[in-house]
């Protein structure tokens, strides 16, 4: 029974330095992508959400 347990620490310890390593990459090599920057409006400098105009009257 030690021995289970030991061999699964070894397995769990080697997972983790694999993981620290990034060897094992899901989905292949996709280079991140920049998110667009946030829309303020130009009046009040608020952040706008969705497609609605600002609650300031402004324009975007």
């Amino acid at each position: 029974m030690l021995n289970v347990v030991f061999l699964f620490l070894i397995f769990i310890a080697v997972l983790g330095v694999m993981g620290k390593l990034r060897l094992i990459r899901p989905g292949g090599s996709r280079r991140r992508t920049k998110l667009p920057r946030p829309r303020k409006c130009r009046a009040c400098g608020r952040f706008l959400l969705g497609s609605a105009g600002c609650d300031c009257g402004g324009t975007r």
